[in-house]
């Protein structure tokens, strides 16, 4: 009787024990959806990138969504850009972004064709934005398995 007591006893602290680890999972999750924006977040997102660059005085010569590449959970959702500005201009818009409560990444930075431009130094700055989506699809087909 005392042992099958003491049993049921460390059964019901190993529940507890998986429940606790059960909600700090959960809370994970629910942080790493909050930075990978749903479908429907994504243009409000396209629009705040686009509108921090013109808030620094950034002009986008070319801002254009290429296809989404399927991944495992998520989505990735490039962009190029190409934009005109002086350098410190340029990083500080890379800042920005860096600073948003959203992923996205800066990849693949070529400045060129440098010209003076009322006394500054004006550079065509070409990037890949990458931002991910999540898919729900995903994670649903995993808990069927």
């Amino acid at each position: 009787m005392k042992r099958t007591l003491r049993e049921n006893l460390e059964i019901t602290k190993g529940i507890k024990d998986i429940e606790e680890e059960l909600k700090r999972i959960e809370n994970k999750l629910s942080e790493a959806q909050a930075q990978l924006p749903t479908e429907k977040e994504i243009p409000s997102l396209l629009t705040k990138i686009s509108d921090l660059g013109s808030m620094v005085g950034l002009e986008f010569v070319l801002f254009q969504p290429k296809p989404e590449v399927p991944k495992d959970f998520y989505n990735e959702v490039p962009i190029d850009i190409r934009i005109m500005g002086n350098y410190h201009t340029v990083a500080q818009f890379f800042d920005m972004i860096a600073h948003l409560p959203r992923i996205v990444n800066i990849s693949n930075i070529s400045m060129r064709s440098p010209k003076v431009e009322n006394g500054a130094i004006v550079l065509e700055t070409s990037c890949l934005a990458t931002t991910f989506r999540f898919t729900a699809k995903s994670v649903q087909q995993d808990e069927k398995k």
